[in-house]
């Protein structure tokens, strides 16, 4: 992935996060998010993007640092960062899912 002149790298989270995301044809599903692309693009392709949500942020923030600086502890917080936004948009089975964006 390119970003301006700067090259993000793909790396693979020990393991993988699911988060509801709504695909394409609008229904809302499970997807398993294994890396740290697949992670930024959940977190920016949704419409509308949740600018206000300060877990977003925190979320985002600490994917981008995982895709700039490949770490292993930089990866790892990016899966966690995106593990709390997943569980904070989880609901009981009796309530409607809420996406991550």
């Amino acid at each position: 992935m390119l970003i301006g002149s700067t090259l993000m790298q793909n790396e693979p989270f020990r393991e993988p996060v699911t988060v509801y995301l709504k695909h394409e044809d609008g229904v809302l599903r499970p997807t398993r998010i294994c890396t740290t692309q697949e992670a930024y693009k959940a977190l920016t392709s949704g419409d509308p993007i949740p600018i206000g949500e300060p877990e977003w942020h925190v979320a985002l923030r600490a994917i981008v640092k995982a895709l700039l600086d490949p770490k292993a502890e930089n990866i790892e917080a990016s899966r966690r960062a995106l593990q709390r936004l997943a569980n904070l948009t989880a609901t009981p089975a009796a309530a409607p899912r809420r996406t991550i964006h």
